[in-house]
């Protein structure tokens, strides 16, 4: 919780965060600005409509809701939502069938490149809402191995294998033909000098490497 909403936190009432919790979750639900009648109805305390506004404009007053019109509503702000999720979210525990489902479907012997799509299907599933998940960007990804394979005439089979378990393979045409031990000899220096770094690190530093040759074999 950033310091803005912390203060903001310390100073609402058991009113105030019922009547933020309300119009937060009706927002969600429903995407319209919520107006004091709105609240009255859907809130689990007696409040008329008046003393409802007079709350929201202490919660607006606040920056934790405001108008994105002059007769309309309320929405929740940014620093509004966060108050929500870091104290009002109330989080039910998930049943026990839902856990023994996710530990059948997401096991270490699901295909990443399929891992998401079966989390997503899984994440939308039980909430009832669109879902999208996404693996982390393939530069954050950290390096394990790297091997190379001979194919026929000057092609070489590269396989690049992540820490998280991907996979991925590419055909490259090479200026010569090499044997099985070079390319071994070649894959060991590699993984011995990346092995375990970031791939965004190891491609700078192969372009570093590859500048300083470069460079090297100019002053010849």
């Amino acid at each position: 919780m950033d310091n803005d909403a912390r203060k903001s936190a310390v100073k609402l009432n058991d009113r105030a965060e019922m009547l933020l919790r309300a119009l937060v979750e009706k927002y969600i639900k429903e995407g319209q600005p919520v107006g004091s009648r709105t609240l009255s109805k859907s809130i689990e305390l007696s409040l008329s409509p008046a003393t409802i506004r007079n709350v929201m404009a202490d919660l607006e007053d606040l920056g934790l809701i405001h108008a994105p019109h002059t007769s309309a509503g309320r929405i929740p702000t940014a620093q509004g939502y966060r108050l929500f999720v870091d104290r009002l979210l109330r989080v039910e525990p998930m049943e026990s069938r839902f856990i023994d489902e996710i530990e059948q479907e997401l096991t270490s012997e699901v295909d990443p490149d399929k891992l998401t799509a079966t989390a997503s299907d899984l994440l939308s599933r039980f909430t009832h809402l669109a879902s999208v998940v996404v693996m982390p960007a393939q530069s954050e990804a950290t390096l394990h191995q790297l091997e190379y394979l001979p194919l026929s005439g000057e092609r070489v089979l590269v396989i690049l294998v992540t820490e998280n378990g991907r996979v991925q393979n590419r055909v490259i045409h090479t200026d010569k033909e090499y044997g099985a031990a070079e390319l071994v000899e070649a894959a060991n220096y590699f993984n011995e000098r990346f092995s375990h770094l970031p791939l965004s690190e190891v491609k700078r530093e192969i372009m570093r490497e590859i500048v300083s040759d470069r460079e090297e074999m100019n002053r010849l």
